[in-house]
């Protein structure tokens, strides 16, 4: 089941990927160049995370969780400490459109609801809240991918 659910997610961020507008593959662009810069991330260490779809394997690694919250500001997703609903839902919708089209139901209500219970900024640590979010999220949208309805 495992397995199932990251190839289905790696199919989703490629889906994602290829349907980008140009613009819209610049912005990804333009975040990453300026959060691994403003990290000291190496383009080697940022691809190895992207594989792992940025879930850190050492989360004690505070340059690596501030990359993550540097690139969820950087796409708009979080604001003020806070998670930009509406944002995440805009960037997510490609994935939603797609889901649904297959004839499966997506409870945009309910997922607006779990996106915005995601913020927490109890976390300790300059970037932990951020990184925290970031992989409230990726769970969200796994069990999204996974277990909306069937067609009836």
């Amino acid at each position: 089941m495992e397995h199932l659910k990251l190839l289905t997610l790696t199919f989703v961020i490629a889906f994602k990927i290829c349907i980008a507008s140009s613009d819209e593959m610049q912005e990804i662009v333009d975040a990453q160049t300026k959060c691994q810069k403003e990290h000291g991330i190496t383009d080697e260490t940022f691809i190895e995370i992207r594989n792992r779809e940025m879930i850190l394997e050492d989360e004690s690694d505070e340059s690596m969780k501030c990359l993550i919250q540097c690139m969820l500001v950087g796409l708009g997703m979080l604001k003020d400490g806070q998670l930009d609903v509406n944002a995440v839902m805009n960037i997510a919708k490609p994935l939603l459109d797609n889901i649904e089209q297959q004839g499966r139901e997506v409870d945009e209500e309910s997922l607006r609801s779990d996106i915005a219970n995601c913020t927490d900024t109890s976390q300790k640590g300059e970037c932990t809240g951020g990184y925290e979010m970031w992989k409230c999220l990726h769970g969200i949208m796994s069990n999204v991918m996974l277990s909306a309805p069937e067609p009836k």
